[in-house]
């Protein structure tokens, strides 16, 4: 359904704003103000969902007794709404354009329900889109202007004292990397209320234990030399890898072919992916002497995906890797090259029942278990796996993660004490 016709279809019937959510029958929202600006998740109409591009446009100003509905900075309609508060779900009647129409409401702390039938006689009796329903329009509501962002989370190795570092609400991180010291990390960050996405991502530097953040300026996946005097990093123009001091000055464009680079834990020397007509390799370079070596001679792959990882040792990499006939697999291959060792370690395509797997790998800090990010067979979303660093053990799910969060883009600390990790509730 085309996004005009969506929208004219709300003003004429009274859209629904719904939340497949059950009913908490544990809290009552009687004391819960819907005042504020609620944003739109998803839009159905009959059944019919609206694309979410469009719907995340969606603006909802609840004041006193008023209802002001927003497509970015126009309004599309007015209405006042009375709500009875003593039952649950709670009736809900709306006017619009002189018209009554009834809806019941539910709110459960930043998300809220509503379903509303366009009609003066019928009220809707779920909280679903039907066609040919009173239960006919269905938006689901998060209370906030903007999108939360994406924030890093640090636990122990153990799985426990999970706690997420004080961020921008707003702020969206990435590919996160402990300092050698295990103060400070790197990551890419930008800011979803500006309406920025991973192309406008800049290199920040986050204190673990709270502080001033620091913008390094643009850039993505930043990785740290072993003595945390320096950075290389990624960018998208001039296109490649860079590398910089630690405090963003005397940046370098190193290579305009690279992407991805990894900084070892033990020399002075990154690895990172370069493509040619043959597909992918791995390349590793001291960033001083310009001396360079290429690891895949036998072993062929059409893709090496961004945030590959060093062994603790210096001896290995792990990386994530695409082979030409599409097979996604979880590869480690000698720091000299395959010729000295090459073992896969988990096949997408020999457990068909991990899926999603995020394009990102982390060894180093852990000498016998190598993170991933996927998508279990009990899982919702995905979580954080244990790859055995010999490729003996099945994946290992990480305990302590939230499993009702979306958790990937992560690092161990460089003393193999805890994690850092990229953690939301999905919408």
């Amino acid at each position: 359904m085309a996004f005009r016709r969506c929208f004219t279809l709300f003003v004429l019937n009274v859209f629904v704003l719904g939340s497949q959510g059950a009913v908490a029958e544990e809290k009552s929202p009687a004391d819960e103000s819907l005042d504020g600006i609620w944003r739109a998740t998803a839009v159905l109409n009959a059944g019919v969902m609206l694309p979410k591009e469009n719907a995340k446009k969606l603006r909802f100003e609840f004041a006193e007794k008023k209802l002001t509905m927003r497509l970015e900075d126009r309004v599309l309609f007015e209405t006042d709404f009375e709500i009875d508060r003593s039952t649950k779900p709670n009736p809900i009647e709306m006017v619009f354009e002189g018209k009554p129409t009834l809806g019941i409401l539910v709110m459960e702390g930043d998300k809220m329900s509503i379903c509303l039938s366009g009609s003066k006689t019928e009220r809707p009796t779920k909280f679903v889109s039907e066609s040919g329903s009173p239960n006919k329009m269905l938006i689901h509501l998060r209370r906030g202007e903007f999108e939360p962002g994406h924030p890093i989370w640090v636990i122990g190795a153990d799985g426990k004292n999970l706690r997420q570092l004080d961020l921008p609400k707003t702020m969206a991180c990435g590919s996160p990397d402990w300092s050698p010291d295990g103060k400070k990390i790197a990551c890419d960050a930008w800011d979803l209320a500006r309406g920025e996405n991973y192309a406008n991502a800049r290199i920040t530097i986050i204190p673990v234990e709270g502080g001033d953040i620091v913008d390094l300026g643009a850039g993505a996946m930043p990785s740290w030399s072993p003595d945390g005097k320096r950075i290389a990093f990624c960018k998208y123009d001039p296109r490649g890898v860079w590398i910089m001091d630690a405090d963003g000055t005397k940046q370098v464009h190193f290579d305009s072919e690279a992407w991805g680079a990894d900084w070892s834990p033990v020399g002075n020397e990154v690895a990172y992916t370069k493509y040619s007509s043959g597909g992918a390799n791995i390349w590793v370079v001291n960033p001083d002497t310009k001396e360079k070596r290429s690891l895949l001679k036998k072993e062929t792959y059409r893709s090496v995906y961004w945030n590959l990882s060093w062994a603790p040792d210096g001896k290995s990499i792990c990386f994530l890797g695409n082979r030409p006939d599409g097979s996604k697999e979880v590869t480690r291959v000698s720091s000299e090259g395959d010729s000295k060792g090459f073992k896969v370690l988990f096949s997408m395509k020999d457990s068909p029942q991990y899926t999603v797997i995020r394009p990102i790998v982390s060894w180093a800090g852990n000498p016998d278990h190598i993170l991933v990010s996927m998508k279990g067979p009990e899982d919702q979303f995905r979580q954080l796996y244990l790859l055995d660093a010999e490729g003996k053990e099945p994946p290992k799910l990480f305990e302590g993660q939230n499993p009702n969060f979306d958790n990937g883009d992560m690092a161990w600390s460089q003393d193999g004490k805890q994690v850092a990790f990229v953690s939301w509730e999905p919408e």
